[in-house]
Formats: C-alpha cells, sequence, structure tokens
C-alpha cells in the first residue's frame, strides 16, 4: 500500500493517496514512510504547518531517511523559515553527501538569504551528478545571472533547453537575459522572440470557437492574467483593476496564487477571481473562454512563471500585453502591447509581433500607488556631507557591464563622490562590480537586500540616484522619486531601456534624461554643482509625482479604458467586415459556424467549400479539422467516384518476366499474432513468390531483422509488425505499383526529421495515416495528417510499423545493431540512413493498416533517442508545438474510414502548407 500511495502522489491523485497512507497507520502508527507520504499530501495542498509535524512524525521514528529531511526543508522554505530549511537541506546531505535535491532546494534557500555563492555552489556540486536535470541548469542560469555572469548564465539555459528542448521557461529567461545585453539591439531581440514563438506558439490549434458579440459599445468582459511575478506587481495593477468603470467593463482576474479575500473584495473581483496554480495552460484556456472574456490582458510576458501558453491558444478575440515586460513577446496571437510614445516612439512598431497601443502624448504608460508606509522624504545629504552621493537601487543583473563603464567615466570625472549599490550579496557579485567600476572601493558602499520600510529608508542617503542600461528602471525609479531622489537616466533604443525616461517626461524632469555617456555625466556634474536647486526639486518631488498621470489613477484608467474599447471596436469593425468570409480575419470563427450550419442542413459541399477555406487560413485550428471530417463523410456517399479515382485495379494474371520475390520478415513472441498476420501477407500476394520469415528469439529488432533478411530470397524486403491487419484485399498490388518509383515505402512518417519521433516534426511535416481498434471498445481510431498529394516524395525517415524497402538498400545499410540493441530507434535510424544516402523514400496515402498498439515512448526510449542524436548530432530534438495536430477521429466501420479517407485526398487536406518538389503531378492509377 506504502508503493501505490506514493504512486498515486506522482499521478496527483493526493485524496487517493492520502487514504492509502492513513490505512497503513492505522496498523502501523509509526511507519516512517506512510508519515513521509501524509506528510507530502499536507504540504502539496498548502497546510504546511501541519505538514511540518508529521515530517517531524516520520523522523522521530528514523531519522537516517534524506529524502524525510529534503521534504521537511521545502516545508520550512514554505513557512518562510529559510535558515532552518537550510539546516534541514544540510541534515540530508550529511546522510547522502551529494543528493541532488537536497543540494538544489538548499540553493534556493541560500538564495533567498543572500548567500548567493553558496547557493551557486551547491548548484555546481549537484550539475556533477548523474541525471543533472533541466530544471537544475535553469536554477543555475537565474543565479549565476543575479551574480552579474550573463554569459554564464545563457550557457546554462542553453544547456537546460539540449536537456529538455521544450522547457519554456529556459527559453524565456534567454530572453529576458538578452534584454540586459546591450550588444542585442531590437532588432534581434524581435528574431530571439519570434523564435520562441515559433517553437512554442501553438498558432491557436486548440483555439475555441468564439462567439462574443461584435458589438462596439457593449459592456465588454476584461481579464487580467497575473502571475504575481513579485511584490512591486500590485502597486501597479491593483488600483487598475480597482477604478474600472463597472458599468461599462466587467473585470476577471486569473491569478497564479491565492489571494487574500479582503484583497479580492478591495479589488472589486470577488466573484472573478479564478486560481491557476495547478492548472495547465489549456486548462487555464478554457476557462477564460467559458467566462466569455473579451479582451485578455498579459502582465507578465517572458517574466517568470508566465502564463503566455494560454495566450497562445487564442480563448479570447483580442489579446494585449502590459506592464511587466517591457518588449515585445513574440506571439502571433498577441494582438496588442500597450505602451507610450516615449517607451515605444513611433517607428517601434517594427520592433514588435504586437500592434502597438500608446497612451497620449505626453503621458505614461504607469500607474502607480506609493506605499501608505512610506517615511517622509529627507533632507538633502550632500548639505551636511558636502559631497555628492549617487545610488542605485536596482536588481543585480541590470548592472551590465556598460552601466558599469558608464558609472566608472561618471566616478572619474567627480573624484569626490561616492556611490551605494542596494541588494547586491557578498562575494563574487560585488568583486565583479567593483572590477567594472575600476575605482577606489572605500568610494562605494554596498548594502544587502533590505526589509521594505528599510529599502525605502535607504533613499535617505542618497543624493541623485543612477539607472542602469540598457534595461532601465520602473519601480525603483518611482521609489527613488517619491522619496525626493531624481533619478538620471541614459534611454537607448530598447522598449526596456526607456521606461525611467517615460516616467521622467511625464513628469516634466527631461533635464535628467541624458543623450550620450558623455552627457550622462556632464548632466551629473551639473545637477551636483547645484546643492540649492538639487535640495529644492528633493522637497518638492513628492508633490509633483502626486500631481503626475502615473498617480492620477482616474485620469490613467479612463485613457487605459479608451485604449481596450479602440481594440475591441477594430475587431468588432473586422469581423462585421468579414461576414461571415473566411478569407478575413476574424471572420473565420462566423465561418466556421456557417459551415456547422450547412452540415447540418444536409449540404456538406458547402461546408467543405468554406471549411477549406478556413483551413487555408489557419491550416492547423483543431475545431475546422473536426468539421471538415464531419463534412467529409456525408459528402464522400454521395461521391462514389471519389473512392474509385485511387483504387488500383488488381491484375488477373502476370507475365513471368513480373513476378516478384517478396519476403517479410517479422520479429514476433505471439504465436497467434505471427500467424494471422503471415497469411495475410500470403494472402495479399496471390500472383507473386512469397515467403514469411518469423523470428521468434530475436535480441532486438535490428538483429532480427538483419538474420532475416539474411536468409530471404526475396527483391523486396517486408518489415512489419505482428500486431497489424491489413484492411484491404488490394494493399500488395498498390504496394508494388508504389515501389516501381521508390526505393523504401512506409505507411506513416516526416519529410523533416527533428529527433528520433517522427512526430516531433509537427505540420505540415507529417505524413500518412494509421488506424488503431481501442482494446474493450467499439469503433476505429483513425488518425491522418498532410495527405497533400497521393503520393508524398521527400521522406526523410517512417514509423517502423510497417516498411517496404528494395533488397539493395538493406544490403547496403542493413540496421544498426550495435547501438540499437533493444526495440526502439532502429526504424528511425534505417530509414533516416536511407535518405541521407540518396534512396527515394515514399508514403503513399492509400495503404491502411490497423494497428494494435499505440506506442511506448518510456524511459527506454528516451535512452535510445540520446543514442540516435549522438549519432545524429545536426538534429534539433526539439518537437513542433504542433506535432499531435492531424485529424484524429473515432468512426464505426471502414467503410466510414474510405469515405473520410477519400475526401480528405480529394481535397487535399493540408496542401496549403506544402510544396514536395516533384509530386505535384502524382496520381494514384
Amino acid at each position: 500500500m506504502i508503493n501505490q500511495g506514493f504512486a498515486l502522489l506522482q499521478a496527483g491523485k493526493l485524496q487517493e493517496a492520502e487514504a492509502q497512507f492513513r490505512a497503513v497507520l492505522q496498523h502501523q502508527p509509526t511507519s516512517t514512510h506512510a508519515l513521509h507520504g501524509l506528510a507530502i499530501v499536507a504540504h502539496r495542498v498548502g497546510q504546511f504547518q501541519p505538514a511540518l509535524a508529521i515530517f517531524d512524525q516520520a523522523l522521530a521514528s528514523d531519522p537516517q531517511l534524506a529524502a524525510v529531511w529534503v521534504n521537511r526543508g521545502n516545508t520550512l522554505a514554505a513557512l518562510q523559515r529559510h535558515a532552518e530549511a537550510v539546516a534541514s537541506f544540510q541534515r540530508a546531505l550529511d546522510l547522502s553527501a551529494t543528493l541532488p535535491s537536497a543540494l538544489i532546494n538548499m540553493a534556493t534557500a541560500l538564495h533567498v538569504l543572500g548567500r548567493l555563492d553558496e547557493a551557486v555552489a551547491a548548484l555546481e556540486l549537484a550539475k556533477e551528478a548523474p541525471g543533472a536535470s533541466a530544471e537544475l541548469f535553469n536554477n543555475l542560469g537565474n543565479m549565476v545571472k543575479d551574480q552579474g555572469r550573463l554569459p554564464y548564465a545563457q550557457e546554462c539555459y542553453q544547456q537546460a533547453l539540449h536537456l529538455h528542448p521544450m522547457m519554456q521557461q529556459a527559453f524565456s529567461n534567454t530572453l529576458s537575459a538578452a534584454k540586459v545585453d546591450p550588444s542585442i539591439g531590437p532588432v534581434q531581440l524581435l528574431a530571439l522572440h519570434r523564435e520562441w514563438a515559433g517553437w512554442f506558439e501553438a498558432v491557436a490549434s486548440n483555439a475555441p470557437l468564439l462567439a462574443n458579440l461584435p458589438a462596439p459599445d457593449r459592456r465588454l468582459k476584461i481579464g487580467y492574467v497575473s502571475p504575481d511575478c513579485h511584490t512591486a506587481v500590485p502597486a501597479f495593477l491593483d488600483p487598475v483593476i480597482a477604478a474600472h468603470d463597472r458599468s461599462q467593463f466587467e473585470v476577471f482576474c486569473y491569478f497564479n496564487h491565492p489571494q487574500t479575500p479582503e484583497k479580492l473584495a478591495a479589488l472589486g473581483v470577488s466573484a472573478h477571481s479564478r486560481l491557476m496554480r495547478g492548472r495547465s495552460d489549456q486548462e487555464v484556456a478554457k476557462q477564460v473562454h467559458d467566462d466569455g472574456i473579451d479582451i485578455l490582458i498579459d502582465i507578465a510576458g517572458h517574466t517568470g512563471h508566465n502564463r503566455l501558453g494560454v495566450f497562445a491558444q487564442r480563448p479570447a478575440p483580442v489579446q494585449m500585453s502590459w506592464l511587466d515586460y517591457l518588449c515585445t513577446t513574440g506571439l502571433a496571437a498577441m494582438d496588442y502591447r500597450i505602451s507610450d510614445y516615449v517607451a515605444d516612439p513611433k517607428g517601434s512598431e517594427v520592433f514588435h509581433s504586437e500592434k502597438l497601443l500608446r497612451f497620449p502624448a505626453g503621458q505614461t504608460q504607469w500607474c502607480w500607488r506609493p506605499d501608505a508606509m512610506s517615511p517622509d522624504v529627507a533632507p538633502l545629504p550632500a548639505s551636511a556631507a558636502g559631497t555628492i552621493t549617487f545610488g542605485s537601487f536596482n536588481h543585480a543583473q541590470k548592472l551590465s557591464d556598460a552601466t558599469l563603464a558608464l558609472w566608472h567615466q561618471l566616478l572619474q570625472a567627480m573624484p569626490g563622490a561616492r556611490l551605494c549599490i542596494a541588494g547586491i550579496p557578498e562575494g563574487l557579485a560585488r568583486e565583479r562590480i567593483l572590477a567594472g567600476l575600476a575605482c577606489d572601493a572605500a568610494r562605494v558602499d554596498f548594502w544587502p537586500r533590505m526589509p521594505l520600510l528599510e529599502y525605502r529608508q535607504s533613499f535617505a542617503k542618497v543624493d541623485i540616484a543612477l539607472d542602469p542600461m540598457p534595461f532601465s528602471g520602473a519601480t525603483t525609479t518611482l521609489d527613488a522619486l517619491w522619496q525626493g531622489v531624481p533619478v538620471l537616466t541614459l534611454p537607448g533604443s530598447t522598449s526596456c531601456s526607456r521606461s525611467s525616461a517615460s516616467l521622467l517626461t511625464a513628469l516634466g524632469l527631461q533635464d535628467w534624461i541624458a543623450n550620450s555617456a558623455q552627457d550622462f555625466v556632464d548632466r551629473a556634474q551639473k545637477m551636483a554643482s547645484d546643492l540649492p536647486k538639487l535640495a529644492s526639486l528633493r522637497s518638492n518631488l513628492r508633490a509633483r509625482l502626486q500631481a503626475s498621470t502615473p498617480l492620477d489613477t482616474g485620469k490613467f484608467v479612463d485613457d487605459l479604458q479608451d485604449l481596450y474599447r479602440q481594440a475591441w471596436r477594430d475587431w468588432c469593425n473586422a469581423d462585421l467586415a468579414a461576414d461571415g468570409d473566411p478569407t478575413l480575419l476574424p471572420g473565420t470563427d462566423q465561418a466556421l459556424q456557417n459551415a456547422r450550419q450547412a452540415i447540418n442542413a444536409g449540404d456538406p459541399a458547402q461546408a467543405l467549400q468554406t471549411l477549406s477555406a478556413i483551413l487555408k487560413i489557419r491550416p492547423h485550428w483543431s475545431l475546422a479539422k473536426q468539421e471538415t471530417v464531419r463534412a467529409s463523410l456525408p459528402w464522400s456517399r454521395t461521391h462514389p467516384e471519389v473512392k474509385a479515382a485511387w483504387a488500383v485495379p488488381i491484375p488477373t494474371a502476370v507475365e513471368a518476366n513480373s513476378v516478384q520475390r517478396i519476403s517479410a520478415i517479422i520479429c514476433s513472441i505471439k504465436p497467434a499474432y505471427f500467424a494471422k498476420i503471415r497469411q495475410q501477407l500470403i494472402d495479399q500476394f496471390p500472383l507473386h513468390a512469397v515467403e514469411v520469415i518469423g523470428i521468434h528469439d530475436a535480441t532486438s529488432l535490428c538483429e532480427g531483422y538483419n538474420r532475416g533478411a539474411a536468409q530471404a530470397k526475396g527483391e523486396i524486403l517486408i518489415f512489419c509488425h505482428d500486431d497489424i491487419e491489413i484492411v484491404h484485399t488490394d494493399f500488395g498490388e498498390r504496394l508494388l505499383h508504389h515501389l516501381r518509383g521508390a526505393d523504401l515505402i512506409g505507411v506513416a512518417g516526416t519529410s523533416k526529421l527533428v529527433s528520433g519521433d517522427w512526430r516531433h516534426a509537427g505540420p505540415p511535416y507529417l505524413h500518412g495515416q494509421i488506424i488503431h481498434r481501442p482494446v474493450n471498445s467499439d469503433g476505429l481510431l483513425y488518425f491522418a495528417t498532410g495527405l497533400q498529394q497521393a503520393v508524398i516524395h521527400n521522406i526523410q525517415a517512417v514509423d517502423g510499423v510497417f516498411i517496404a524497402v528494395r533488397r539493395t538498400v538493406w544490403e547496403a545499410l542493413r540496421f544498426d545493431a550495435d547501438r540499437f540493441d533493444g526495440f526502439h530507434l532502429y526504424d528511425i535510424d534505417f530509414s533516416f540512413r536511407a535518405h541521407l544516402a540518396g534512396y527515394r523514400l515514399v508514403i503513399p496515402m492509400d495503404l491502411l493498416l490497423i494497428h494494435f498498439s499505440t506506442g511506448r515512448y518510456n524511459s527506454q526510449w528516451q535512452s535510445y533517442n540520446r543514442r540516435f542524436l549522438e549519432k545524429f548530432p545536426a538534429l534539433s530534438n526539439r518537437p513542433s508545438p504542433l506535432r499531435d495536430n492531424g485529424i484524429q477521429v473515432k468512426l464505426q466501420s471502414m467503410e466510414q474510414i474510405d469515405c473520410v479517407h477519400a475526401a480528405l485526398l480529394h481535397h487535399a487536406f493540408g496542401a496549403s502548407n506544402i510544396n514536395h518538389e516533384g509530386s505535384g503531378d502524382e496520381k494514384l492509377s
């Protein structure tokens, strides 16, 4: 029962797991493992204090279990008792010196405590352990980035992506790090973000049907998606949510973490708060759609724990990004980004995948609510000290080499000035900064991370705040201004370098915006030379900020609502202009509804015409594909000539010199399966010489196939599974017909191999079809993809369920039994090498099989995939987000499958996606 309980835990079935552990404890009250499991359940449901007590019970029973100490430490960390958590992790390491989970979690706790170098050392030790994970390298990248070691951080992120090519957070982290690199301009940033979208955006393949009423002036439902990235976000977002005009806007909030009832009531969203934690992007997107959201606003961009995957599925008609990520998202599904004319001046549109919505000229994109507990503005320190103190309050990663070089120039020009830098941990981070400043270390004061009130009080020691480059401040800039400290900034060419300039412009403080490094130094010297003027500015900065647009919540929200209404009206006008014409977006949603009505009205021809137009615009839209299948069945039944068009005539006799010698090699340990497929293969070639060779003791499929082929007499070799059923009686003659112009034939595969799984290429590079017969279920599951031509040429790899090949190909290549000494990857390796050797690989669309297995992509498969990628390192191993996006439909009979198959092939399903050279005029005869 213990093992079953932990299996249920792993599956996320917490209630069932808890029941198992409690059942054990009824008979064994001190069972360490049952107590351990019960404590994990309590932790996962957020009951941290009870979880801690149960962990302690388990350890009282057996203090030698390192895993219990690790999980106890995780609970202490959740309770914000990080020093105690470190001690618990150390107890685990005393028992198992290089336990990765203990090292990784200890690193996180040490980081929170400001012991950054120790945290990095723990992860460096953990990465040397066998099987280091992508998550470990991603975490290491984040920590060394905090040390200011950006190149090494990028190396860590790339290593994470090498181990886990579809780890979205690691790729997002590379983008965030790129924004801090002054050598990367807006053109490169756009290219990097579009690359991210190219890998991770599903191009709305799972998009639901939108039925939002296109009425320009109606009350709108707007939704804010906030992963609560850091404590600064509420100061910007909360006042906006609370101030929305509820007569015009119904507001929904999607939070990653629970919010207090008091906060939800203050925001006015008590009934419309949604928790995203523990829910997939698909589940959240469905919630957004079910809520009927008209405008969905992303707050996070590519920051931590973002939910861009929700937006990629297009659950709302209008989608936009604002606030916490000053750059393009790269998403095709993100319609707008909200900004202003300083942060994104005219012409910045070319650096965005989104359209830009800007606040009126002279206003900023920021709305901010200062902390009610802020201390009073202190007198100018220089008035008493007689010398200027500069200060930096920005995150360590923003202190780029370019920033340090600029500040070095400033300190050289002002030898009496001092510099205070807050939030920098001891160790490498400080050493790097001192090296970059290249000045007397006595002129620089470092302050550790401080509690919030102490942080705000520290501005009293600073005369002028320095803005970093190329990643400017926003929260820290407003904090400084509120405490009377002006900010000197040097904006660059990117959005993220111009946030302080935007705020200073809104306050009429353009004198604090430099236009070059020398100008930055000159302005600092000028401001510092007039202490009375600087003191006067300090004393009235707070009042000046209070009177500005960032703190005029009512005005800001009015302008923001105008932007929302403008975007909504544009969508309505486009939808009404389309009037159901799928060639005009966003009319595809209405067009799909029209197609459904046509099917229901008994007009499948009209439906297919509409659906064909939709799929040319949105070729991966699952709903449109489902309706295509629904329309294809009745259409094909009224067009019997279509089914006849691709039928291969069965010869009644063949000339002696046309008789083929065919050898089928089957590795099988199931006599009944082997006997059935053996007879089917013999029946398929009644006019030819056929032998079926059974290998019943293969040590691997490669070994078995090579052994069988070596003794075979045929010029044509067939390698196939034993758990298949051939559908049509003329399958054999169709196969021989296609082999006249090919060297290797499969029934499914890819024209662009990216990894050991041929499906990873995604459309439009997947081709073929297969039928599955579910166990203990009626009907048949029909999968088809890429039916662009009757025969697809230029194939690079095929699935091993069925391979027919000329003997000369096998003799030249043979299966790689040394590397693939098991039952995985033999097929992809063999067919890919055939492609590389210049042989002609094709997939005909008239060869149908029923397969009784859906494949096993388990840890053994992963192991052989690593071998395969070592053999072919040029492959990316990054699957397309559209890899499972073909037609998948349950039908009740082969007659239905034949009808759907014929109609899809007739209408060249997927033909708009790819053009295969040499296959355009291929016909089935």
